[in-house]
């Protein structure tokens, strides 16, 4: 736990710099009140530093020893790593977080749906009126301007409708577990629109979508997958150099007739040992602080649960690539939606 080459060298040193210089204070005045009271305590949560310098959580409880008359000899005390214990704590506090989040935004999508379908709807009317009343009056060239600005006013609303649609996506709390059919590439777009102000700090995005059936999936859910995984490949890149990394989204169907999701980064890449643990749950290489290491996990449970499979394949210092496959919906499920037609997009804006 602390990393000394032996038990002699641990009990050389002086318990206060096995934590940092706050947490020697705090253990020193406890140990003094323990003296002074008598009184042992129990699960006292403390910071110690590791053999590799890092630091992490353990509960003490102190005992005070007496010898035949009485008076104190000694303490006896126990140490236990509630690292594990600490970041699930940490865990449930962000998802109750999230889901407060997730009800706000549901209900700010649900507010704004109504005044902007009358905007929109305005708009679509008074472009439509300008329009005539310029054909009437054979003023085409001085109204001109003006279509153009309600135009650009419509094509506003319309990413406005958009965002809202992606919150709606990404913050439904009901509806978890029911099953639909979904369009991958819509939920897609919806994932890289919430994220690409990540993104286009750090590489180039290419997508490229070929023709896939529909499939049978819970849209919140799926979105949640592909959002963590586009927030990986975008960390695995280090920022200023967007135009030499890349991250490419591709769709495809399988001979199985199963849609194959693919989200490649140029990044660092990982070694076999990270590759053999990374859905291990509570295993993460991020600092403290920025992943909890579920999120692999839960992504790989939530596409297992649909009848899917999630493989990676990674380079150290070539990047990494995630491969989702998705069943497609059962027969009769999807005969009134038709799948997007394929198309070959790359850019580094949208």
């Amino acid at each position: 736990m602390f990393g000394a080459a032996d038990e002699k060298a641990l009990l050389a040193r002086d318990f206060r710099t096995l934590m940092p210089p706050d947490e020697a204070k705090r253990a020193t005045a406890f140990f003094e009140s323990l003296f002074v009271s008598g009184e042992p305590l129990h699960g006292v949560e403390h910071q110690m530093y590791r053999g590799d310098g890092s630091v992490f959580w353990v509960s003490v409880s102190v005992a005070l020893l007496r010898d035949s008359r009485g008076s104190p000899a000694g303490v006896v005390t126990n140490i236990a790593d509630i690292s594990e214990q600490k970041r699930m704590q940490e865990q449930l506090i962000t998802s109750d977080r999230m889901a407060s989040m997730g009800m706000l935004a549901a209900g700010v999508a649900h507010e704004i749906n109504n005044p902007l379908a009358a905007v929109m709807g305005n708009l679509d009317l008074a472009a439509e009126a300008v329009a005539k009343r310029a054909e009437t009056l054979g003023l085409a060239a001085e109204f001109s301007e003006v279509l153009e600005e309600l135009h650009d006013a419509r094509e506003a609303t319309g990413r406005i409708r958009n965002i809202v649609r992606d919150l709606k996506i990404f913050s439904r709390s009901g509806d978890d577990e029911k099953k639909d059919v979904v369009d991958v590439e819509r939920v897609m777009e919806s994932t890289l629109r919430m994220a690409w102000t990540e993104i286009r700090h750090r590489a180039r995005l290419v997508k490229n979508y070929g023709k896939t059936p529909l499939c049978e999936a819970n849209e919140s859910r799926l979105g949640q997958v592909f959002l963590n995984l586009v927030v990986n490949a975008v960390q695995a890149i280090a920022e200023g150099s967007a135009e030499k990394n890349e991250i490419r989204i591709t769709t495809s169907t399988d001979e199985t007739g199963h849609v194959i999701v693919e989200i490649a980064d140029t990044g660092d890449g990982m070694t076999k040992d990270v590759l053999d643990r990374l859905f291990t749950p509570f295993f993460t290489t991020k600092p403290r602080g920025v992943g909890t290491g579920l999120g692999l996990t839960i992504c790989q449970r939530i596409v297992t649960e649909i009848g899917g499979s999630i493989d990676v394949k990674s380079l150290v210092g070539k990047g990494t690539a995630f491969l989702i496959s998705l069943p497609p919906a059962r027969p009769g499920l999807s005969e009134d939606k038709q799948p997007v037609s394929p198309r070959i997009v790359a850019a580094n804006r949208r």
